[in-house]
């Protein structure tokens, strides 16, 4: 009774972590020689900073080169025996499966310069073995290699972009230029700009007197009358548009005091505001039927002038906002 207390004892400091007072427990009972083969297992698990029996197959050595284990066989009686002759063949599986990853770990630390996946492969197999042999003399090895091999990446990397970082500043450059020279192309004085449906007219020089707008541009239609494009142009008398133009833009001909004619603006069925404000000059424009025209679109021309839609004449105001 004395002597199944001692072990309770032991299995319980063991449970606990108490490697020294289990070790205690069961060496006492292993001197007296009990029958029992609980006392072995135990002393050689306390020896060897295990909890349970169930971990006597992560031994760093075969069983049989642990006396006690051979004592606890000797001891043993019956199904206990055959437990522990089950724990032997797990360790033996285990201990082979270390020597296959040993020998993988020196092949490749004695061959050849190992690529960094390779590298990265053995050290995952130094940490499975753990304390095995002189596994760690190995694992520095590796860990010196990958270092190298990380420095070596980093130095080809920098060179990389020594390289391609100028190249990128050349191109962009070459972007930008293109993009400039495709979103603001200039076609007899008048400079047009790239938007969502087609181009604009953007800005025209200040001594043209007659202008005649293009169809397209690099094969995109021209559709719009810019804001401000031609405002205070003061010397323009006569512009024809075409009939893929469709919208004449706040402020596009604003203080064009000279504008006298505006040529196939038939298609045209949006004028916004100030389009044509101070237009004195101006005597007539006809627009597509159904055309929207802002109040001030006209504001400040001729109160004679005569604005079209289609067919109909539309009646604008002509007064400044005072």
């Amino acid at each position: 009774m004395e002597e199944l207390t001692t072990l309770q004892e032991g299995y319980y400091y063991l449970s606990k972590h108490q490697f020294d007072e289990a070790k205690l427990r069961f060496d006492a009972m292993v001197k007296e020689q009990c029958e029992d083969p609980h006392p072995y297992i135990g002393l050689l698990l306390a020896e060897n900073g295990l909890v349970s029996e169930g971990q006597l197959a992560d031994l760093p050595k075969g069983l049989e080169d642990y006396p006690l284990y051979m004592q606890a066989l000797a001891h043993a009686k019956g199904t206990y025996r055959e437990s522990l002759l089950e724990i032997r063949a797990k360790q033996n599986l285990r201990l082979l499966k270390k020597e296959e990853y040993y020998a993988q770990v020196l092949k490749g630390c004695s061959g050849a310069a190992l690529d960094k996946v390779e590298t990265n492969r053995l050290l995952g197999l130094t940490t499975e073995l753990k304390d095995y042999k002189n596994t760690e003399l190995y694992r520095k090895q590796l860990e010196e290699q990958l270092a190298r091999l990380e420095e070596a990446e980093r130095a080809a990397k920098k060179k990389r972009m020594r390289i391609i970082l100028p190249l990128v500043g050349v191109a962009v450059v070459l972007v930008v230029l293109a993009l400039f020279t495709f979103a603001l192309p200039s076609r007899d004085g008048v400079r047009y700009v790239l938007t969502l449906d087609g181009y604009a007219t953007l800005s025209a020089g200040d001594d043209l007197t007659t202008v005649t707008l293009a169809e397209e541009i690099y094969g995109i239609e021209v559709r719009h009358v810019g804001r401000k494009s031609f405002k205070d142009c003061t010397n323009l008398e006569e512009i024809t548009l075409h009939e893929g133009i469709t919208t004449i833009e706040k402020s596009a001909f604003s203080g064009c005091t000279a504008l006298e004619s505006v040529h196939n603006a038939e298609s045209v069925d949006t004028v916004y505001g100030k389009a044509f404000k101070n237009c004195s000059a101006l005597s007539g424009i006809t627009l597509s039927e159904d055309a929207f025209i802002a109040q001030s679109a006209f504001r400040g021309c001729s109160a004679g002038i005569v604005v079209m839609a289609g067919e109909e004449r539309v009646k604008v105001s002509t007064q400044s906002k005072n």
